[in-house]
């Protein structure tokens, strides 16, 4: 009979262990990287891009982003004028925002008509 409680008592212990472990959720953000956006590499959480490059990145976000995710999560990603956000979120709902600052400069060969008229 002991040996048969025992038994039943790490069976026990093993199911709720287990339980606990199984709740824990991680941090979306975990293991998130961007590398670079439109073929640029970005630094301190910011990339200068130019109008040619935006206008992509703008059409066709996941194409011109290369970033990691942690096994299981979702990359929703919002293009504005001055930022990208990745919306994360992980099979178990637990959501994270991370931010690049964009920076837009003209394209090399766009020039203003006025500069000679100066």
């Amino acid at each position: 009979m002991k040996k048969f409680s025992f038994f039943i008592l790490i069976v026990v212990l093993s199911l709720s262990l287990f339980a606990c472990e199984a709740t824990v959720e991680s941090d979306p953000l975990d293991g998130f990287k961007v590398t670079s956006v439109a073929g640029v590499e970005v630094k301190d959480n910011a990339v200068t891009i130019t109008r040619s490059q935006y206008d992509a990145l703008v059409a066709l976000p996941e194409e011109n982003c290369e970033y990691t995710l942690a096994s299981g999560v979702t990359a929703k990603i919002i293009v504005t004028e001055t930022k990208l956000v990745f919306d994360l979120k992980t099979p178990g709902g637990n959501e994270g925002k991370y931010e690049i600052t964009l920076t837009v400069v003209p394209d090399k060969d766009e020039s203003d008509p006025l500069d000679g008229l100066r």
